[in-house]
């Protein structure tokens, strides 16, 4: 004769939560059901991964799209609708203009006035050196005939007046010729120094800017938006460049506000993102108890479903687990 015991099974037990003991049954000293496997397998491995299913509620500050990669996608696509169009020239004049006669108008002026009057002191200068020579061409003028003061006519005149080169040709103990050509020789030869300095200074210049250049490209890695062309027209920038002070070093004497300011907002921006990326990274189920859990795979697709996650997913209702795709 047979006898038929029943045997109670929490189904529970499969979920990875603590196992409770069975009732007795029937049979004398009752019976208890063995703990199912764990999600740690029989091995004794890695963590299976916990199966998520449905859309899941986003971290604040952050929506959720049904699935990531649409995600990037809209981000990618809201990016170029925001990246502004290119201006025509017309619209670039247009902005100038009303810039220059509206906010920026005293800045703009002041700016304009200070290069007329450097232009000017140059001219002034140019003119005061013409008016203090003028009554020495003049006498020569006058001495040589020549009406129209031309100052190669003048020239060619006193090159021909020997008497002009007696004294100065006994002296040197020369004839009126030999001196004449002596004296062209020395003009010729100071002609001929006066431009090779004016090479030299040249090319002196030329490696100075050169450098200068060089090390532009060094400071624009640190600092993107570091402009040579518009830091040059600062004579503070200029000073400390000859006196031997490096430019990137300068340019942060100079800019020390902004680069503070910079520095802050981009200390800001990346903790925001570390933040952003923390939360992201704890959507995981938390530890319990101190046991690692398994990663976190996602079935938002319901084509994609099995039977045996359509089971899964049953269970989970009835226990009253709120699922939506």
């Amino acid at each position: 004769m047979f006898t038929c015991k029943t045997l109670e099974v929490r189904l529970d037990l499969f979920d990875g939560g603590a196992a409770a003991p069975a009732p007795a049954g029937p049979s004398e000293g009752g019976s208890q059901a063995l703990p199912g496997p764990t999600r740690r397998g029989k091995t004794g491995g890695e963590p299976a991964p916990k199966v998520v299913y449905g859309k899941q509620a986003a971290p604040e500050g952050e929506e959720r799209g049904p699935d990531a990669g649409d995600q990037k996608q809209t981000e990618g696509e809201a990016a170029k609708e925001a990246k502004p169009a290119e201006e025509t020239p017309e619209e670039r004049k247009a902005r100038f203009k009303a810039l220059v006669e509206g906010e920026f108008k005293d800045l703009y002026t002041e700016e304009t006035q200070r290069i007329i009057d450097a232009r000017f002191r140059d001219v002034k200068t140019l003119q005061e050196q013409m008016n203090a020579h003028k009554p020495i061409l003049d006498l020569l003028a006058q001495r040589y005939h020549v009406d129209d003061g031309d100052p190669a006519k003048l020239a060619k005149a006193i090159e021909a007046d020997d008497a002009y080169w007696t004294a100065a040709a006994e002296e040197a103990g020369m004839s009126v010729e030999q001196y004449k050509d002596f004296a062209r020789m020395q003009r010729e030869n100071e002609s001929l120094k006066e431009a090779q300095r004016r090479q030299q200074r040249e090319e002196a210049s030329r490696r100075q800017l050169d450098t200068w250049m060089a090390d532009a490209e060094k400071v624009r890695e640190a600092y993107p938006e570091f402009d040579l062309n518009a830091e040059v027209k600062d004579p503070q920038f200029l000073k400390l460049l000859r006196s031997g002070i490096p430019m990137q070093k300068a340019y942060e004497v100079l800019h020390m506000d902004l680069i503070t300011g910079q520095m802050v907002q981009k200390t800001a921006q990346e903790t925001e993102k570390k933040v952003v990326d923390g939360i992201r990274a704890k959507g995981a189920r938390p530890v319990e108890g101190g046991v690692p859990q398994g990663g976190v795979l996602m079935k938002t697709d319901v084509s994609k479903l099995t039977r045996k996650d359509r089971a899964e997913i049953a269970r989970r209702v009835a226990r009253g687990e709120r699922i939506e795709f």
